[in-house]
């Protein structure tokens, strides 16, 4: 009964060491709740196996069960998932051979009979030791690969623990042995092993849960940094086209100005006057065609940057405004959405994008557009993914447009037409969210 309970929990530390390696390396798309009921089911099932005595049939059962836990929990490709499993079960075997490895070198303790309850359950949590070692490393390798995370140096102290853990383990089985410590102390030294796994488990646990919370911690910082300067980008741009307009106002009275210069003793005056208007005034072929101000900035403002590099593009709206946004995640959204475009642009043949905004059956207001790409993007987790060397740099912009239509209740979709090279980005907003500004705005009023 004692052993059954032992075997038990080394199950369970098995499958948190398991659970923990899917969690660092994969996103998870279930409720924790219902994830941790499946890993529950598939490892009491191990757990059963076990019985049968036939370790072809565990190597088996244990990749098995962790290919459908991955399957069904996780965001990741079949592929994947099968490598994953395969290489959990490779990690198995080896912290198999390593116990063998190190037990031969060290000699094996006589003292204790191979099939006491001690000596299996050392066995078992030096083994799982071993394991927690190697899925550890190989998490940290794939995190590492596929979204671009540094480690700090630091960060290998964390693995003398186990190390540390793993010898004194091995010190405490052999004292028993020679010393020949009394029959009731065994429960006391397997619990003792059982609970030194785990408390190794919940520091690599604990640690990670941080080094994630950084992370995003860091992705918001960053991310509000942009909008804030895109922001005030933008604020400057405005306040440019407000000047190209107090121009056009006022053309008359400068025209009237110059003939009068013109037909004065010293012609340098005229030259003169011009280059003041220069200073003050920027003559802008900006026009309006939404009534929102960050709007139409953003979208002159990227006509302009398109017309520079030889992008053609063209906006068609059926009366949008999108006043129910403020400034910055307008700024955010569109500004990053036309970003995205243009560099794809850059790297493409075609050079074209196209954006519309209008409304679909007064229920839903849609933005949507299409541009040249002639890559196919590489999207992971359900997230396109930048293609630039430094990724930890990037992708805020992606962040900053998800940010802002979540805020607004929004969703977004997009896919790419092989054939034709063009990517298609629709977001769509209840428009509900319009209402509902306009009646907040009335009641301020």
């Amino acid at each position: 009964m004692i052993k059954t309970l032992f075997v038990f929990l080394l199950y369970a530390v098995e499958a948190v060491i398991v659970t923990n390696y899917f969690h660092c390396v994969f996103q998870r798309r279930r409720s924790a709740a219902v994830t941790a009921v499946s890993v529950c089911v598939g490892y009491a099932v191990l757990f059963g196996v076990y019985f049968l005595n036939n370790p072809a049939v565990n190597f088996t059962v244990f990749t098995g069960i962790n290919l459908g836990l991955l399957l069904l929990n996780y965001s990741c490709k079949v592929w994947s998932a099968i490598f994953h499993s395969a290489v959990l079960s490779l990690f198995m075997f080896l912290s198999e051979l390593i116990l063998l490895f190190f037990s031969a070198a060290w000699g094996k303790a006589t003292g204790t009979p191979s099939d006491s309850v001690y000596a299996l359950v050392l066995d078992a949590a030096l083994s799982k030791l071993i394991f927690l070692i190697l899925c550890q490393i190989a998490a940290r390798v794939a995190v590492r690969e596929n979204k671009g995370l540094k480690f700090p140096p630091r960060s290998l102290g964390l693995y003398l623990l186990p190390l540390v853990t793993f010898i004194l383990l091995n010190a405490i089985y052999r004292l028993s042995v020679e010393e020949r410590l009394p029959a009731q102390y065994d429960a006391t030294l397997c619990l003792s092993s059982i609970l030194l796994m785990f408390a190794n488990i919940v520091v690599f646990m604990i640690y990670e849960s941080l080094i994630q919370s950084s992370r995003k911690m860091t992705e918001l910082q960053l991310a509000a940094q942009k909008e804030t300067i895109d922001h005030a980008y933008y604020s400057i741009l405005q306040e440019q086209y407000e000047n190209s307009r107090m121009l056009v106002h006022d053309i008359k009275n400068h025209l009237t100005a110059i003939d009068t210069l013109a037909c004065g003793p010293n012609p340098t005056e005229v030259h003169d006057y011009v280059q003041s208007i220069f200073e003050h005034y920027q003559l802008s072929s900006r026009l309006p065609f939404s009534g929102n101000r960050m709007m139409d900035v953003i979208c002159n403002q990227k006509q302009t940057q398109c017309a520079r590099e030889g992008i053609a593009i063209t906006f068609r709206n059926e009366g949008v405004r999108l006043d129910f946004m403020n400034d910055v995640d307008l700024c955010a959204l569109l500004g990053n959405l036309l970003d995205n475009a243009i560099e794809s642009c850059r790297a493409s043949a075609g050079k074209s994008i196209a954006v519309s905004f209008y409304r679909k059956n007064d229920t839903f207001l849609v933005i949507s557009m299409q541009n040249s790409c002639d890559r196919r993007p590489q999207v992971r987790n359900h997230r396109l993914v930048s293609r630039k060397k430094d990724c930890a740099a990037h992708g805020i912009g992606m962040l900053s447009i998800e940010k802002s239509i979540k805020k607004y209740h929004g969703t977004m979709d997009y896919y790419y037409e092989e054939d034709k090279k063009i990517f298609h980005t629709n977001i769509i907003f209840p428009a509900s969210v319009q209402k509902k500004a306009a009646q907040n705005s009335t009641l301020k009023n």
